[in-house]
């Protein structure tokens, strides 16, 4: 089960969860407040996660899929 577990420990709400390839295009979005989310369907590589807070703060990490 491969999935990005989020741990969110502020009052705020993520409005927004993109992730992109080493391209910079979009793969996966998802408008909704989860604890995690699905990228089973990414290929193996590096890509980029960029979270959208409801105080429209922007959290922005990299991660692998092996």
């Amino acid at each position: 089960n491969q999935a990005i577990h989020v741990q969110n420990n502020t009052s705020t709400r993520i409005e927004e969860c993109k992730v992109y390839d080493i391209n910079g295009k979009v793969v996966f979005y998802s408008s909704k407040n989860k604890s995690s989310y699905p990228v089973f369907k990414l290929s193996k590589g590096m890509y980029f996660i960029d979270f959208t807070f409801d105080n429209k703060k922007h959290h922005k990490a990299k991660f692998i899929v092996r």
